[in-house]
């Protein structure tokens, strides 16, 4: 957690920290192990601390260790011809955001065993319950899961889809 006593960071070093913040945005797309991470850091774009240069540091440090990370489609092995086995992985945690008291919920998509797609996202509404912050991850992750299934039909495959809850 950040100290209290965290100064902000100057004008120049704002700027380097947007800069930094934005590559790594970029790269997120494809490196679903670091979008929670991002998702915080860009969070706090407006007034960044000393706190926040330390994280980015951190996380350019473990990009320059997994340089060879990424997402690679394989042909898929299915025995069934035109059929497409998608998974849909959800965890959230409840009321994550000392400030805003919301829960952050991370979601993976699978197609073929293999990572398709993921993301890390503030929920909108405020959560009064575990139950419900699982919930409501659970069903952004089924939107975006609706949106490659319905692609995956649109291209002639049969989609057999699960959700999967922690």
């Amino acid at each position: 957690h950040e100290p209290e006593d965290c100064p902000l960071l100057d004008k120049e070093g704002t700027a380097q920290q947007r800069s930094g913040v934005g590559i790594v945005l970029y790269i997120s797309a494809d490196r679903g192990d670091i979008q929670r991470d991002v998702q915080l850091l860009a969070r706090r774009m407006q007034n960044p601390t000393e706190w926040d240069r330390k994280r980015l540091i951190r996380l350019a440090r473990y990009l320059k260790g997994t340089r060879s990370f990424g997402v690679v489609m394989h042909t898929p092995k299915s025995k069934e011809k035109n059929k497409v086995y998608l998974d849909m992985y959800s965890d959230t945690d409840f009321a994550g955001c000392t400030e805003t008291r919301r829960a952050m919920t991370c979601g993976t998509l699978w197609l073929y065993d293999e990572p398709f797609s993921s993301f890390a996202r503030r929920q909108g509404p405020q959560t009064t319950s575990s139950g419900q912050a699982e919930f409501y991850g659970g069903t952004s992750v089924v939107m975006d899961g609706v949106c490659v299934k319905d692609v995956l039909k649109w291209l002639g495959y049969e989609v057999e889809w699960k959700l999967w809850f922690d």
